[in-house]
């Protein structure tokens, strides 16, 4: 999976926090997907522009699954 849209709150990261949770989801407008989306725990799945047509139309509509999250995503937010 290519497609990600990072939706982590600057402010919740600049604090020192980084748990975030991960979402996969479609874009209404190019049917573009899977499209896995990262959000900061204490806040909800919503927004973010799709990396395919650029509207702001995508819908998140599940958690992701460990097999869907990129490895080297992985390493560079430390396993998190």
């Amino acid at each position: 999976m290519s497609m990600i849209v990072d939706r982590r709150c600057s402010r919740c990261q600049g604090g020192g926090r980084t748990d975030i949770y991960r979402m996969i989801g479609h874009c209404s407008n190019c049917r573009s997907e899977p499209i896995l989306g990262l959000f900061s725990v204490t806040h909800e799945a919503s927004g973010g522009d799709c990396p395919v047509c650029g509207c702001s139309r995508l819908h998140w509509d599940r958690l992701a699954t460990a097999d869907e999250i990129p490895a080297a995503f992985e390493e560079a937010a430390g396993g998190s």
